[in-house]
């Protein structure tokens, strides 16, 4: 399976080792479209505030889902990335005139339903966090009902007493 591979019509497709699940479909690969001017002229308006901003339209997946791509698929994406900008950009982008990505309360949510909880890699739906436990009705324990085990109770009889 190829890593990277660069169409004719100059979109860039990045296969990925770890697929993210967005909107009950699993992405295994992403396509770097090369950048329109207009995106060029809202990046430097700071119209799309990161560069991951500008990654994320240029391959039609919301920044918070991009966020959970992993290592090396990163490196991948970013290098794809970065060969399909224009030099001009390419330049800025080198030098950081513009930030990495949007800051995560400016970001909008995303249906990134696998990714949540790394315990739950395959979880049909969402997994729901919760900001306090549920709480569960634990029914009391009677102390007379946990004197006897199979049969046996666990008391000790009195002439049985630790002797001191």
């Amino acid at each position: 399976m190829a890593d990277v591979i660069i169409r004719r019509t100059g979109v860039w497709v990045v296969e990925l080792e770890r697929p993210l699940l967005h909107q009950g479909k699993t992405i295994d690969q992403v396509e770097i479209k090369p950048p329109r001017w207009d995106q060029q002229i809202r990046l430097s308006e700071q119209k799309i505030t990161s560069m991951l901003g500008m990654l994320a339209e240029m391959v039609g997946l919301p920044e918070r889902l991009l966020r959970e791509l992993t290592y090396p698929d990163v490196d991948r994406v970013m290098l794809a990335f970065h060969n399909v900008l224009p030099p001009i950009m390419r330049k800025d982008f080198e030098t950081g005139a513009y930030t990495l990505a949007t800051p995560i309360e400016e970001v909008a949510p995303a249906d990134v339903s696998d990714q949540d909880d790394p315990r739950f890699p395959k979880a049909d739906g969402p997994v729901k966090k919760f900001a306090t436990p549920p709480q569960v009705n634990i029914p009391k324990k009677d102390p007379e009902a946990e004197k006897e085990v199979a049969g046996l109770g666990i008391e000790a009889p009195e002439v049985m007493r630790p002797v001191n």
